[in-house]
């Protein structure tokens, strides 16, 4: 079950290089495949922490869509009870992601918000928080500790990541206390450049185990699925909610109603590929029900090579 790929469009090509390993029939039948609500926002720490009724949030577009996407989105995302990643700060209302920026944010905003992202490009640069300049040292665990005092605790505050170094970043991301990172390959990859998007997979998970973030209730957020396939993968790869782009789903007219025709279609097409591997959530998914046929997605990624059954040698050792 091998989806084609997308011909000029790098950073989807990856989703027609790799396989799911079905089971046979008689183990697939039984109860009907479900997604499980996931929580954003550690215990004892968030007030109001974001619960997503199905793993996924309102990825921003790729591409140029019209202006008035970004308040649709995020009004379909709110309705929805997840939330919508802009692609800018302060173009959408409250019920969206803010992102701080050199512009600035006003507590009073932050406080309307489901969840504050901070981009990690941002708070490493000159700019960042406006408002907290000279209030703390100019450091993660600085910013997300204002932002917290600045919110009263009320919602999550996650982590934008687009590249880099993905193990030191999410590990310090999670050891300044985020509740999510949200890996944004995207951002970063064109024709020749960027890393594998499947490759930020294995080191974003060895610094949450490291970090200690499944006891804390952090999560790993991966964003820019555009099809149900890669909605599955990502999930598989251990993302713990993945963010659509739904305005490359093939319904490009804005409006809520294409918004949901997109989304029940990738739904679909995602809980089918989980039920065809025996499962009954996406909580029980790992790699081992991944196979591709190329060496070097298997070398990069840990994904076992089809047909020799197990993954790469240089994999061995990490076990």
């Amino acid at each position: 079950m091998n989806p084609p790929g997308e011909e000029g469009d790098i950073p989807n090509r990856w989703a027609s290089q790799v396989s799911i390993k079905q089971r046979p029939s008689d183990e697939i039948f039984g109860e009907k495949p479900r997604f499980e609500e996931v929580v954003i926002g550690q215990e004892d720490l968030v007030e109001k922490p974001l619960i997503l009724k199905k793993p996924f949030f309102v990825s921003k577009p790729v591409g140029s869509p019209p202006t008035s996407f970004e308040k649709i989105a995020a009004e379909f995302a709110s309705s929805m009870g997840t939330f919508y990643s802009p692609s800018s700060p302060g173009k959408v209302d409250a019920t969206a992601v803010w992102c701080p920026s050199r512009r600035g944010v006003s507590p009073g905003g932050l406080r309307k918000a489901s969840v504050v992202e901070l981009r990690l490009s941002e708070v490493l640069s000159d700019g960042g928080l406006s408002w907290a300049v000279g209030h703390v040292e100019r450091s993660l665990s600085g910013h997300i500790t204002v932002l917290r005092e600045a919110m009263e605790y009320a919602v999550p505050v996650v982590v934008r990541i687009t590249g880099g170094d993905i193990y030191r970043e999410v590990k310090k991301s999670f050891e300044a206390g985020a509740d999510a990172v949200i890996i944004s390959p995207r951002e970063n990859v064109s024709p020749g450049t960027g890393a594998h998007p499947l490759s930020l997979f294995p080191p974003a998970k060895r610094a949450a185990k490291e970090a200690g973030a499944a006891a804390k209730g952090q999560r790993i957020l991966y964003e820019g699925a555009r099809t149900g396939f890669e909605w599955f993968v990502s999930l598989a790869m251990g993302a713990d909610a993945v963010g659509l782009d739904l305005w490359k789903t093939g319904t490009e007219s804005v409006g809520r109603g294409n918004l949901i025709s997109g989304l029940e279609m990738m739904e679909r097409e995602a809980l089918s590929l989980i039920g065809l591997t025996g499962h009954k959530s996406q909580k029980e998914l790992d790699m081992s029900i991944l196979e591709t046929s190329s060496y070097d997605v298997a070398v990069v990624t840990g994904i076992n090579i089809a047909g020799y059954d197990r993954e790469a040698p240089m994999w061995l050792h990490s076990k």
